[in-house]
């Protein structure tokens, strides 16, 4: 999105810090972004949603993928060039997408 960023974080161990995590990814893309446009990139604050074990992260993932097409950016999911994941291919996320759509598994 232009103005905000969806992000799904998944914590590798129990005692990950999620404020830690966001506090230095802000810090290090606001210094970068600083340098370049001189102006600040994020806001101070943030919002948050945590999935707990158990809970299908399925609609969430939906709703991050189609975002641009509700904001009028794109009418296709894969139109949108600024989405994507370290662990699945476009293609896996869009079928997942796809399926989660359609009720099926």
């Amino acid at each position: 999105m232009p103005d905000h960023l969806h992000a799904v974080v998944m914590t590798e161990s129990v005692d990950g810090d999620f404020r830690e995590f966001v506090r230095v990814a802000k810090q290090r893309t606001a210094f970068a972004f600083r340098k370049t446009h001189q102006r600040p990139l994020w806001q101070p604050s943030y919002f948050d949603r945590t999935i707990r074990d158990g809970e299908d992260l399925r609609p969430t993932i939906v709703y991050l993928v189609a975002n641009p097409i509700r904001a009028g950016l794109v009418e296709k999911v894969d139109d949108y060039p600024f989405w994507g994941s370290s662990v699945y291919t476009r293609a896996e996320i869009i079928e997942f997408v796809e399926r989660a759509s359609y009720g099926r598994t």
